[in-house]
């Protein structure tokens, strides 16, 4: 009999962000969060089952790259 392939896991296991991450990092509410999302106003959001989740590497990219945009 075959061996059964385990699906392989990323080595970052917290690939996604919860929203109460995001509003804690950018110190906003969760409120005005939920309002930003469905606009696309946040990097790396996708709903997942009918939640919100940010990519983290997509995030911090998105605010790198803006960091940089100021200067």
């Amino acid at each position: 009999m075959g061996d059964k392939k385990q699906m392989e896991t990323p080595a970052d296991e917290n690939i996604y962000m919860t929203i109460p991450e995001v509003a804690q990092i950018l110190k906003l509410s969760r409120y005005a969060l939920y309002r930003m999302l469905p606009k696309g106003q946040i990097p790396g959001a996708v709903k997942i089952g009918g939640s919100w989740r940010i990519r983290r590497e997509k995030f911090f990219e998105s605010l790198r790259l803006r960091e940089h945009e100021g200067n």
